[in-house]
């Protein structure tokens, strides 16, 4: 990987890491949304995102919801989190090697 897709790949997962949108992690790492939404699918595809399920019934206010603790009322229903295994590639990246 080149040094600038690596500082890419870094940024967008900090964004993400940190509660941000698809679209947020985007603007963070410098790419289109559309370059974003492929590069969630990669990842999600390989083990590093896990997509959130709604919780039991639609529209349920953040007050009530299940998943408040992880998003802190900002991602909405359908929003990626890492998973251990990205958790894992975020550290090797802001570590400067490692493998993954």
């Amino acid at each position: 990987m080149e040094p600038g897709e690596r500082e890419r790949l870094k940024r967008f997962l900090l964004a993400l890491a940190r509660g941000g949108t698809v679209e947020e992690a985007a603007r963070d790492a410098g790419i289109s949304v559309g370059e974003a939404h492929l590069l969630v699918a990669a990842l999600a595809s390989a083990g590093y995102l896990e997509r959130l399920k709604p919780p039991g019934r639609a529209g349920c206010p953040c007050d009530r919801c299940p998943l408040r603790a992880v998003c802190g009322g900002r991602r909405a229903p359908g929003a990626y989190v890492l998973t251990e295994r990205g958790r894992r590639l975020l550290a090797s990246l802001l570590g400067g090697g490692g493998q993954h």
